[in-house]
């Protein structure tokens, strides 16, 4: 990262913190929040649905500077509902908005920011390795310091709350800055648009306009330089040169090139400074020495052409095989003119090995065809079913003769079972096992604490009860499609507990459900 001479900058500009917005759910008031935002010198990161009606406002903002960023497909707790519908909420939705806007995509947001879940203590690293493997590595919420792939954001309290104590909280930290410099203001326009608090939020953006040590970006900016930053890698090369290694700009995502420090004393004469023959721009820093950013090579590039449509003369299949095993890639170049500098990543999710990431495959002529195999090596999951079937991808980046970049996708789907998971299959559901003291508003309640949004369709609970002696439990309930009690199904309002352990296993119909004992000390839930 650093040497005695030249050292990477954490932000471009000498900047001290990056300060950003997120706007979700939009898109009523996705433009009177742009126009705000513009007032006062911001740029906005909105993150759509694409289950719903395309914004017909979305390229209006990319054109006026801010960006488009990935909500889900139907705005569901991630961490609550099964591993293949999680998985499809993540990868197909930046595949849509990239196709749609050909504009990369590389952060996500979290619907109703829901990264953990009672009944899944794994959810959290499942959701961070599902993020990696579709290809985002952003997330707009403080993010855990083991989530070293990703960055994230330091969020202000949120639609129309007050702001400056956290603001200056946050911006005289030393830690937090040299951990996450990212501050941001949050998260739903239409809410300031209901409760007209319009001009409450811009006297709140001007008090925090025009920092000198701050540097106004996108998330999607923030995200395309901190990934440049945390994986850089800088080596001499004899007395006076460096060799410098980073991620390429269409896995960036964003065209924000690295900036890196030349130390010198106050006063200085500027040396001369060549990135690949060609001379670079110092500017002076107040303290000594000077920053200049490191321009790509000319022969990389963010993609601005995204989609198939785009590009109909590539040809492609993705099949995988009739005993589950391997998964096969072909690509034909039926065009006229050869593509060059093609790199192909896999996006396939945790459960199976990850395959190469941006493997080079070099220049394919017109005509040319490319083939590649794998082996779907299944990883543990701890689930005896995924809930539904898997989408599977390839990205394919490559540059145009003409030099323009661009991308396309190819995609399949396919059901997999994963036998190492526990021996409780119910109806194609995933069974999630309920923690004794997780849950609930007593011991003998089972609800989710935020209001019961957690989990829902797709899911089966599963805990165990324990009594004492044969005896007979009323319980109440809501919402729920099933119960079945030591295998047998509930038919009625009361539970025929055995001496011992009883296994209860419940089929929520809805987010919203509910299930308790009465009275609650005849019986305590626990964990299988």
């Amino acid at each position: 990262m650093a040497s005695p001479e030249l050292e990477t900058l954490p932000l471009p500009k000498g900047a001290n913190w990056a300060i950003s917005t997120r706007w979700d759910d939009g898109p009523q008031a996705d433009i009177k929040m742009a126009d705000l935002l513009e007032k006062h010198g911001f740029k906005g990161s909105f993150y759509v649905m694409t289950g719903r009606k395309p914004n017909t406002f979305e390229r209006d903002l990319l054109t006026r500077g801010h960006t488009v960023q990935s909500h889900s497909i139907t705005h569901s707790r991630l961490s609550c509902i099964a591993p293949a519908q999680t998985w499809r909420e993540m990868l197909l939705p930046r595949i849509d908005l990239e196709c749609r806007l050909d504009r990369p995509v590389n952060c996500f947001a979290y619907p109703s920011n829901s990264q953990a879940s009672a009944f899944d203590p794994d959810a959290r690293g499942r959701l961070y390795q599902m993020l990696l493997r579709a290809g985002y590595h952003h997330v707009p919420v403080r993010r855990n310091e083991k989530d070293s792939e990703i960055s994230g954001a330091n969020v202000l309290p949120a639609d129309g709350n007050p702001v400056d104590e956290a603001f200056q909280k946050f911006y005289s930290d030393p830690d937090l800055q040299a951990f996450e410099p990212n501050i941001t203001w949050a998260y739903h326009a239409n809410t300031h648009a209901r409760k007209n608090t319009w001009e409450l939020l811009g006297k709140q953006l001007e008090a925090h306009a025009h920092l000198e040590d701050a540097w106004y970006c996108r998330q999607d900016e923030y995200a395309a330089y901190r990934i440049q930053f945390t994986r850089a890698h800088l080596s001499p090369i004899g007395a006076e040169a460096f060799s410098l290694l980073r991620p390429g700009p269409a896995l960036a995502g964003a065209e924000v090139p690295l900036e890196l420090r030349l130390n010198g004393s106050p006063g200085q004469v500027a040396p001369v400074v060549k990135v690949d023959g060609r001379p670079v721009e110092l500017i002076p820093l107040p303290l000594g020495g000077w920053r200049f950013a490191v321009p790509w090579p000319e022969e990389e590039g963010v993609p601005r052409l995204i989609g198939a449509e785009d590009f109909p003369w590539l040809k492609g299949t993705l099949a995988v095989s009739g005993d589950q095993k391997t998964l096969s890639f072909q690509m034909e170049n039926a065009g006229a003119e050869s593509i060059r500098e093609v790199r192909m990543t896999w996006r396939l999710p945790p459960l199976f090995n990850a395959g190469k990431e941006w493997q080079v495959i070099g220049d394919l002529a017109s005509s040319g065809v490319w083939s590649e195999e794998i082996t779907l090596a299944p990883q543990p999951t701890g689930y005896n079913q995924l809930g539904g079937a898997l989408p599977l991808a390839v990205q394919v980046d490559f540059r145009l003769e003409d030099g323009t970049f661009g991308r396309v996708y190819f995609l399949t789907e396919e059901t997999f079972n994963t036998p190492d998971g526990p021996e409780n299959h119910l109806q194609d559901h995933v069974v999630l096992a309920v923690k004794e003291g997780d849950l609930g508003f007593e011991p003998a309640t089972l609800s989710h604490p935020d209001g019961g949004r957690c989990p829902g369709p797709g899911i089966a609970l599963l805990t165990e009860l324990e009594s004492n002696g044969t005896k007979t439990v009323e319980f109440k309930a809501r919402g729920l499609q099933e119960i079945l009690l030591n295998g047998d199904r509930v038919e009625n309002g009361h539970l025929d507990l055995r001496p011992g352990t009883n296994t209860l296993r419940l089929l929520p119909a809805k987010h919203d459900f509910w299930f308790s004992l009465t009275p609650p000390e005849l019986a305590k839930f626990k964990r299988p």
